[in-house]
């Protein structure tokens, strides 16, 4: 593979070995020390050209999930591995649990063991990659949340901290590949980048050999969670994380002794409680007066919570003791007069011209000449008594307003003509009256939908055939005669016509008219019919006539036997 940093940030290859941290032996006989155990690595070297220093990291893992059959590997290892691809570090520690499931880079395995889901990245993993840009915390206030597995958003607070010490608060909730954790809340994060990794865990009781108790020992994780419950858990390696790590206003439901408020240590003997606040570089322990209250946070996709502690800031500059400006307007004039007692309180309003001369005389009751301005206002009362005489003419303007009532005598006379217009509108019901007349004139126009009943009478004439039809039916029958053939020869007198005919019975045989022999038998009145035998067939034709006053019916119908054949034509 030809790899180039400025397009790849790194490369992942899968063995087809099975892993070693599956522990045990294999279903190949093979124990796990022979086994290839996953991991990353950078190389680096310097180019044999140019001399310029290059670096290659790579991820190793199994491609096989356990020890045994063909399982496809889960997604939680390369998930750590490919952390160390972006530069992240490990999170796990050689001494207690590190930051357990809270970080991927601290327990990748997940909270049942399948590597089926990963934790997310934490706080400080998602900072270092560059997912998440922190928002700083340095005023007191109340602020909100939403679950980091939803929405980029962490805080950070590192005032009053060592440089490169600081905390950062995030929402967790057990949502997406975070279904899993044992419970939702603000998870708080202790960092101190230049803390030795993971190698030194710190907790409350711990000492050293020189019997310095912590925190003064200076023992603590580089990236280290603040349980709300105080017990240090995953610095003394009792589990990979609990329900009653994250921050929030139920969590002291599951447990009495968990804390809702992260405060400033110092108040309590030995510098407790714990957590809390301070910084503690290098056993340095000082307070940084910041607390925050989660007393009112309810663990949800979106949590608030309270900081305070922060200094207000101070004055810009001393106070002075005379006025800063020289008023802008100069009196003019000097007092008349010492005031003879102090005022009890300032004029609300200050005059906006004086007097231009006293007046001489005080008004008198009532005035001593008539208004010379027509009022321009409505009278504001009512007259007091009603006209006494009527309108002696007749308004000369016409009524605005239409009457809301109608007249209350009634029409003494009827009008004297009729409209002149028909109704314009057409009536919308239904006579409820049939006419009692029948129409006097017949309909010009012949009815388009056939009868749904039969007549009711008999026609008074039979119809009256006015021409004899002069062409044959245009339909074959659909089915034979009804008639009998004749048992016996009639004895009248027949006309008998001979066709031509060929000779031989072969051709009779493929065309009978050919050799046909017609008899026919006239009778006025009734019907007689003449059979006879030519080339070995029957022949048999009837034409009888029925003859009425008004009609005439002719039917022709002719019979062939003969050799087990019948033809009707």
């Amino acid at each position: 593979i030809r790899y180039d940093p400025d397009l790849y940030d790194g490369v992942a290859y899968m063995h087809s070995g099975y892993a070693a941290e599956h522990g045990g032996t294999d279903c190949d006989g093979r124990p796990s020390s022979d086994r290839i155990w996953v991991h990353s690595h950078t190389l680096t070297w310097d180019g044999h050209d140019d001399g310029v220093r290059r670096s290659f990291t790579y991820t190793v893992a199994s491609s096989f999930w356990g020890r045994c059959g063909v399982e496809m590997a889960r997604i939680a290892m390369q998930t750590h591995e490919i952390g160390h691809i972006l530069k992240l570090v490990d999170l796990y520690a050689p001494r207690g649990s590190g930051v357990g499931i809270w970080d991927s880079m601290g327990y990748v395995w997940g909270i049942d063991n399948s590597q089926r889901y990963p934790p997310h990245f934490g706080a400080y993993s998602k900072i270092q990659c560059g997912f998440v840009q922190p928002t700083p915390l340095d005023e007191n206030g109340e602020y909100a949340a939403l679950a980091v597995e939803l929405a980029p958003q962490i805080y950070k607070i590192d005032r009053g901290y060592a440089n490169g010490e600081y905390l950062l608060l995030e929402n967790r909730q057990p949502v997406g590949y975070d279904r899993q954790l044992f419970a939702g809340g603000m998870v708080v994060w202790h960092v101190d980048e230049r803390a030795n990794g993971q190698q030194r865990p710190g907790y409350p009781g711990q000492g050293n050999n020189a019997g310095v108790a912590w925190p003064d020992n200076g023992a603590h994780y580089r990236v280290a969670i603040l349980p709300a419950d105080g017990r240090y858990d995953l610095e003394r390696s009792d589990n990979i994380g609990d329900a009653t790590d994250p921050w929030s206003a139920g969590a002291s439901d599951v447990d009495d002794s968990v804390m809702t408020a992260l405060r400033p240590g110092g108040r309590d003997p030995g510098g407790g409680p714990y957590p809390n606040t301070d910084s503690y570089r290098r056993g340095n322990v000082r307070t940084t007066g910041v607390a925050v209250d989660f007393s009112s946070a309810v663990s949800d996709d979106l949590m608030t919570f309270r900081v305070s502690g922060f200094p207000t800031s101070p004055p810009t500059s001393d106070p002075t003791f005379r006025p800063t400006s020289v008023p802008t307007v100069t009196p003019t004039a000097g007092p008349t007069a010492t005031p003879t007692s102090s005022p009890t309180y300032k004029p609300t309003r200050s005059p906006t011209e004086a007097p231009t001369a006293v007046p001489t005389a005080r008004p008198t009751s009532h005035p001593t000449s008539k208004p010379t301005v027509v009022p321009t206002a409505v009278p504001t009362a009512r007259p007091t008594s009603h006209p006494t005489s009527m309108p002696t003419g007749a308004p000369t303007a016409v009524p605005t307003k239409t009457p809301t009532e109608a007249p209350t005598a009634v029409p003494t006379a009827r009008p004297t003509s009729y409209p002149t217009s028909k109704p314009t509108e057409t009536p919308t019901a239904v006579p409820t009256k049939t006419p009692t007349e029948a129409p006097t004139a017949v309909p010009t126009k012949t009815p388009t939908v056939v009868p749904t009943s039969s007549p009711s009478r008999v026609p008074s004439a039979a119809p009256v055939l006015t021409s004899i039809p002069t062409a044959p039916p245009t339909i074959a029958p659909t089915a034979f005669p009804s008639m009998r053939v004749p048992t016996e020869v009639p004895t009248t007198t027949t006309k008998t016509a001979t066709a031509a005919a060929s000779s031989s019975d072969d051709d009779a045989e493929g065309n009978p008219a050919a050799a046909a022999t017609t008899t026919t038998t006239t009778s006025s009145g009734g019907s007689n019919g003449a059979a006879t035998r030519a080339g070995g067939r029957y022949y048999f034709a009837s034409v009888a006539f029925a003859t009425t006053a008004t009609s005439v019916l002719i039917s022709s119908v002719a019979l062939l036997f003969g050799r087990g054949n019948t033809m009707m034509s």
